[in-house]
């Protein structure tokens, strides 16, 4: 059985590899992970209802209050977390009134549509032939798989070096999580790590860059600067892609100049744009006054405060770091409340860097192209900490707020991609002391995680929580809590 898997693995290409294992295991998250049972699921559903109605930005009221219009059912489910299934299949009966509609607040007033491309196309087929909405949830989190699976395939097509790594990196618990749902994060994770991939494209490319390639780069900056505008800094790469071309300096600067006019026109220009379509909602303004979250105090505090500000953003790198790495890769899935077991998220890095280092490449980053890499992402981190501390922080705590691990899942692979040898010397060995290929490595991960997990099968492992919930007459109904413990390939 082991040599006709890893011949049958050896005949296909690893891009191919990477949907062969991810299809199935993102259709299981996006099947067996509850409804809204995602972080912010249900906020991200009002957004892409408003605009599957033609609302690119939310509109405002006379009160220069912001709101959506969604469906009444839409409204009662949005920030429901459903327990079990049985729940769910009696909300799959029900007949959805796309004609009852409401006006809602929405948090994600801001968001760019580009976000929301897959929830929209299934709320449209949705309405047009009167689908249930759970059914159009479920349909939406598939369409979001189908964008992620072809962009993770372009992505390793594309990336010169690391593509062992990137496939076992795009199937960690938290991004296929997100990928199969109907979050903001399935489009943004897909899109940003294509993108930097598309960028290290270009700087080991041996010709020179084509117009097509400006182009290419130009549309996908202007997008990654509306979606969250602290990522746009990974255009940064484009510096070491310039430093490796043989090009005349006023063509480097020209690059640049563009770039940087692109990037900042886009994000300074939606968040203008959109602002004057944004209000506090009364729940955001309550939670401000009771947490004592207030940002002139805030920005106060840190003017006043700048060396314990900095010891707070130092605490941060030194005592929590591990925790927002393990939290990238999935240690705390569904609403943060379904804990993998820390020692299969510890496996799972191991194999990461197993992957890193049993892998020959190409070509390597440079001293200095790493160092600037890790700059970029030591200051995107800062960023993100900054503004959740300014923004989502009660007044002078000494800890950041609303920092979750996910929002470093599109950028952490980079520090592999820092630590991966041009020539590696590394030899990973099978039981006949000769050296594991690829693909013979990808059998290795999958046979540790089918004895590691519970209910585990060829290509993922997902634990069937067993509960005896009492419904009518009493009857033991055994329902499935899909959480991943440790799925690698």
């Amino acid at each position: 059985m082991k040599e006709k898997i890893i011949e049958f693995c050896s005949k296909i290409k690893i891009e191919k590899l990477f949907l062969l294992v991810a299809i199935p295991l993102s259709l299981m998250y996006a099947l067996l992970v509850l409804p809204l049972n995602v972080p912010d699921e249900g906020t991200h559903l009002i957004k892409a209802y408003d605009i599957s109605i033609g609302h690119i930005v939310t509109q405002i009221d006379e009160e220069g209050k912001s709101y959506a219009i969604i469906p009444r059912e839409l409204e009662n489910y949005s920030y429901m977390r459903f327990q079990n299934y049985k729940d769910v299949f009696n909300e799959l009966q029900r007949t959805t009134d796309y004609k009852d509609q409401v006006r809602t607040v929405c948090a994600a007033q801001g968001n760019s549509p580009f976000l929301y491309v897959g929830s929209v196309m299934g709320f449209l087929i949705g309405r047009i032939f009167g689908i249930n909405l759970f059914y159009v949830v479920y349909l939406s989190r598939i369409i979001n798989i189908v964008i992620y699976l072809v962009f993770g395939y372009l992505t390793i097509k594309k990336v010169p070096f690391g593509k062992l790594v990137m496939v076992i990196y795009l199937c960690m618990p938290m991004m296929l999580q997100q990928a199969a749902s109907c979050s903001a994060d399935a489009i943004l994770n897909a899109t940003l790590i294509y993108y930097i991939a598309h960028l290290l494209y270009l700087t080991f490319k041996e010709t020179e860059l084509t117009k097509k390639d400006k182009i290419i780069l130009y549309v996908y900056t202007a997008l990654i600067a509306m979606f969250k505008y602290v990522y746009i800094l990974v255009a940064g790469i484009l510096f070491i892609t310039l430093f490796n071309k043989k090009i005349d300096k006023k063509q480097k600067i020209k690059t640049v100049g563009i770039m940087l006019l692109i990037g900042s026109m886009f994000a300074v220009g939606w968040y203008v744009f959109t602002t004057r379509y944004k209000s506090a909602p009364d729940v955001t303004i309550e939670y401000n006054r009771i947490a004592n979250v207030d940002t002139s105090r805030q920005i106060a505090f840190i003017k006043e405060n700048p060396v314990k500000f900095l010891g707070v953003l130092a605490r941060e790198y030194i005592v929590y770091g591990p925790e927002y790495v393990f939290g990238a890769v999935g240690n705390k899935l569904g609403w943060l409340d379904v804990n993998v077991n820390m020692g299969i998220i510890v496996l799972y890095i191991i194999i990461l860097l197993l992957s890193v280092v049993s892998e020959k490449s190409k070509f390597e980053l440079n001293k200095w192209s790493k160092i600037w890499i890790i700059a970029i992402i030591l200051a995107i981190s800062a960023l993100l900490k900054i503004s959740m501390y300014v923004f989502f922080t009660p007044v002078g705590l000494e800890r950041v707020c609303g920092v979750q691990g996910r929002y470093y899942t599109p950028i952490l692979f980079l520090v592999l991609y820092c630590v991966t040898k041009k020539d590696n010397s590394w030899k990973i060995k099978n039981l006949n002391k000769k050296s594991l290929t690829d693909k013979e490595l990808v059998y290795f991960l999958i046979n540790i995680n089918k004895y590691l997990s519970t209910g585990a099968s060829l290509i993922s492992s997902i634990s069937l929580v067993i509960k005896k919930c009492k419904y009518k007459n009493d009857i033991n109904i055994i329902y499935i809590k899909c959480f991943n413990i440790g799925h690698c390939i």
